[in-house]
């Protein structure tokens, strides 16, 4: 991951990623499901400092109003805590310490696996769209392990990473891969890193509406029992060696998700369609949505497309490349 060592601490920048395929297998008897992707990595980051502080200091944690919010996990108690926006705005968070935040989850996992438990600040610049499919959450839970084993040389080593990272969430461990492209197998959790690609850009449009993953999954196991649905192979994309991309990528993207995205919210589809009118290589909705991304032949024409999706007034827009660890 890409960092900056200060006192006592680390800045890391914490990457989004688009899935150029995603597949839904087959629900499993855990009610995971089992689904082939592949990600890449781009260059809109959310920005994590954790810092070492010492053992006297007061340590809370703060919603949007500098308001204290109090649990008694003596482990999670040792942390100062801040999620900001790009402006440094406090965001409100709205959850106790111990619970629902994924970066404190981290931590707390962190712990109970190498046994160090000593004061930290933490302070997250959110950057990442959420509720948009970019990742943003399981990114930021995958730098605070790999920060803190850095912090703190503890040596756990890349699957002792990525094993603590399945149990945060299945996205998680593919941030812990050295590539910037990876093949995702399993509920996600199962990862190889493939051949970067030449750098590519995007245009990534975010409504103003969130979508639930959970709906999204439910609506998508209705298609699944439908006659027309036939499994798609995600080394459809892949080079004859299986290691990276093959050369006419973009044409072959695929996401099994977007379909039932559709479904709940029409506006996906009117979107897309609308994207796919201006001089683009490839459109699709990443993840779970509600997040869509135009592949671009270069930045000039991402950029000219960004000015034209900017007068329509769909939602967020922002360029990005392909990046890689």
């Amino acid at each position: 991951m890409k960092s900056n060592i200060i006192q006592n601490g680390l800045i890391i920048q914490t990457p989004a990623k688009l899935n150029l395929f995603f597949e839904v297998l087959h629900k499993r008897s855990d009610n995971y499901h089992e689904i082939e992707t592949i990600t890449t990595l781009i260059d809109l980051y959310d920005e994590l400092r954790i810092t070492k502080q010492n053992s006297d200091k007061n340590f809370k944690i703060r919603d949007k109003n500098s308001r204290i919010i109090s649990e008694s996990n003596p482990k999670i108690d040792k942390i100062d805590f801040r999620c900001q926006d790009s402006n440094g705005l406090e965001l409100d968070l709205g959850i106790p310490k111990n619970e629902k935040n994924l970066v404190l989850k981290a931590v707390e996992l962190f712990q109970k696996k190498t046994g160090r438990i000593e004061p930290l600040s933490i302070q997250l610049i959110k950057r990442i769209p959420s509720q948009a499919g970019l990742g943003g959450g399981s990114s930021d839970a995958a730098a605070t392990l790999w920060g803190l084993n850095k912090l703190f040389q503890t040596q756990l080593s890349q699957p002792d990473l990525q094993e603590l990272g399945a149990k945060l969430g299945s996205d998680v461990p593919l941030f812990l891969v050295d590539s910037g492209i990876v093949l995702g197998k399993g509920r996600g959790e199962i990862v190889k890193s493939l051949d970067n690609i030449q750098e590519s850009y995007f245009v990534l449009l975010k409504p103003p509406l969130g979508l639930s993953t959970a709906a999204v999954y439910a609506q998508s196991e209705k298609i699944r029992n439908s006659e027309k649905y036939q499994i798609k192979k995600a080394n459809s994309l892949l080079n004859e060696s299986q290691t990276g991309l093959s050369d006419n990528w973009p044409s072959l993207i695929f996401n099994r998700l977007e379909e039932a995205a559709s479904l709940i919210w029409e506006n996906i589809e009117k979107i897309k369609k609308k994207m796919k009118l201006l001089n683009v290589l490839g459109v699709q909705m990443t993840g779970s949505g509600s997040c869509l991304f135009a592949i671009c032949p270069n930045r000039e024409t991402a950029n000219q497309i960004a000015f034209l999706l900017k007068l329509e007034n769909m939602g967020q827009i922002i360029v990005a490349k392909s990046c890689s660890q």
